[in-house]
């Protein structure tokens, strides 16, 4: 078996590199792979590292954290490659949605017993996302992130968010799915594949990337007690209960916004025009995941 892995030297966890590199190479002797490990040096990069090992590769391994799996996963869409995980970020939200253990070392452990499945994968304005994107308070948060060098983790979100928060300015959008049409002044609008951002919280409950179908979750603008009462049901699964959230499903709509303004794609921010695009493209790549660990 031919197996390429990426690594990000920077993401959350340092160092990892040196371990995740001995770790292959342990279980790729063993089992007889054929192994051929890169790393990156910069944003963007391991998209196109994927691309020039497409051919020459059955599975690609994203080492690094989900912005590396988001760009790993961009160039293995609608191939016959199979993506692997070793989660080494901050919040690993891919990791978590597909139930691939959390400490590196396992997670190349589990790769011997892996299943191959296939999974749906969303668009925004061509761009690919496979577990979250959308517009609001979270794209300012993932745009805050990008223009400086701030350290990872669930504090520093909290910290950044909370100020971003009170900079915030909410507009009026129009969703827009066939011939319904719903119009909200979002907090937050996430468009979900999967139910996680990462860290453990829990957008999108129910969310599944199996049944070519987009979530779209609406966290209303409201008052700061009322936002800090509904804060907890968004670790424990329960957000889509609170009266501040709204939801709807759709396999291809447009978000119409009054200006044009940031969106982010798996956490990674662009700017984007005021009428944004997102489609569901089902079944469109291979992941591999522990065999009997994921329901779908």
């Amino acid at each position: 078996m031919r197996v390429a892995c990426i690594i990000n030297p920077r993401a959350g966890r340092r160092p990892h590199a040196e371990h995740v590199i001995a770790g292959l190479r342990s279980v790729a002797s063993r089992h007889g792979w054929e192994l051929r490990t890169v790393t990156t040096t910069g944003p963007g990069e391991a998209t196109q590292i994927a691309r020039s090992l497409v051919p020459a590769s059955d599975i690609i391994v994203a080492a690094g954290g989900d912005g590396t799996a988001h760009e790993v996963s961009a160039a293995l869409v609608g191939t016959q490659v199979a993506l692997a995980v070793i989660p080494c970020g901050s919040g690993n939200g891919f990791a978590r949605s597909f139930k691939i253990p959390l400490d590196p070392l396992r997670a190349i452990h589990s790769l011997v017993d892996s299943e191959q499945i296939s999974v749906d994968v969303g668009t925004v304005e061509g761009r690919h996302f496979f577990a979250t994107a959308g517009i609001g308070l979270d794209a300012e948060i993932s745009r805050r992130f990008a223009a400086g060098n701030h350290r990872r983790g669930i504090w520093p979100y909290f910290r950044h968010g909370f100020a971003a928060w009170v900079a915030y300015c909410p507009q009026k959008v129009i969703i827009q799915s066939g011939n319904m049409s719903l119009s909200a002044k979002p907090l937050v609008l996430a468009v979900a594949n999967t139910e996680q951002y990462g860290g453990g919280a829990i957008i999108a409950p129910g969310a599944s990337p199996f049944d070519g179908l987009l979530n779209i979750t609406i966290v209303e603008v409201s008052s700061f007690l009322r936002l800090l009462i509904a804060f907890p049901r968004l670790f424990t699964g329960s957000l889509d209960r609170s009266p501040l959230v709204r939801r709807m499903t759709a396999t291809e709509f447009t978000i119409h916004r009054q200006d044009p303004g940031p969106y982010h794609a798996d956490g990674e921010p662009f700017d984007g025009p005021a009428v944004l695009h997102f489609s569901v493209v089902p079944h469109a790549l291979r992941l591999l995941v522990p065999r009997g660990k994921y329901p779908g």
